[in-house]
């Protein structure tokens, strides 16, 4: 595996051709891509076997502007962010402009959060909770700045939740600035930053918030204000709600006292 000169630190990552990636996914085969085509706005994901491993490849779409500078400072940047809970870069390809993580193949937190999923147990909200707060602590840590804290990018990596890992790092840095989200994706944006347009470990921890306030409650971020659930009273206290939004049977619920 080649290694680029990164200052104080070495950094390590497969320098990667076309024809290798195209190799790895069998042509880009939609068979291959993961989330289906409208996934991320600002590109693809394709599964796919790499010299013996298992890879995510992702593709930026073709009329998002990616500058090659950047893209290369981006890339070694990623390359640097080793840690147990983040997920780790495994090549790039500055021909194809993309970028191969390993894969983690047991969907988002998004994915069990949302639909008709099984409602996640406590201990597995706790254990995403803390691995997630790790990465972005170590991240922080080191200057750096995840950007996009979601529960998309938060992978886990088997049905039972066991283990999860923070995806996504990196991808302002790679495309640029990035679009304002509309809808629910909104919420996951800190206030000061539709004023500066500077991304801060501030915008993270905002993130957090609202990733941990939906594992707690097992709730959807919502485009507007809901209304009160039926039969809430004012003055009626969170966690009498937390339990319900949340689908615990009820020895799983919480007990608070005061």
């Amino acid at each position: 595996m080649p290694t680029v000169d990164g200052g104080d630190q070495s950094v390590s990552f497969l320098r990667l051709g076309l024809s290798e990636l195209e190799e790895a996914t069998d042509r880009f085969d939609e068979s291959a891509m993961v989330g289906g085509a409208g996934a991320d706005s600002r590109g693809r994901v394709y599964r796919g076997s790499l010299r013996g491993m298992s890879v995510a490849v992702k593709m930026i779409c073709p009329d998002v502007a990616v500058h090659e500078a950047r893209f290369s400072r981006a890339v070694d940047a990623i390359a640097r962010a080793r840690h147990p809970h983040i997920v780790a870069l495994v090549g790039a390809c500055p021909e194809a402009r993309a970028v191969v993580h390993e894969l983690v193949s047991g969907g988002s937190l998004e994915d069990r959060l949302g639909g008709e999923a099984p409602p996640l147990p406590w201990h597995a909200r706790c254990g995403i909770a803390y691995r997630t707060c790790s990465a972005l602590a170590y991240l922080h840590s080191t200057a750096m700045v995840h950007g996009d804290v979601r529960p998309a990018n938060i992978l886990l990596e088997d049905e039972r939740c066991s283990s999860s890992k923070l995806a996504g790092l990196g991808m302002p840095g790679l495309v640029g600035p990035p679009q304002l989200p509309s809808g629910v994706a909104l919420a996951y944006v800190e206030p000061q930053y539709l004023t500066t347009g500077e991304l801060t470990p501030q915008c993270d921890v905002h993130a957090l918030g609202v990733v941990l306030l939906r594992l707690v409650t097992g709730m959807p971020v919502r485009r507007r204000r809901r209304r009160p659930p039926t039969g809430a009273r004012p003055g009626t206290r969170w966690w009498t709600r937390v339990p319900e939004g949340g689908r615990w049977s009820a020895p799983r619920r919480l007990r608070c006292s005061g």
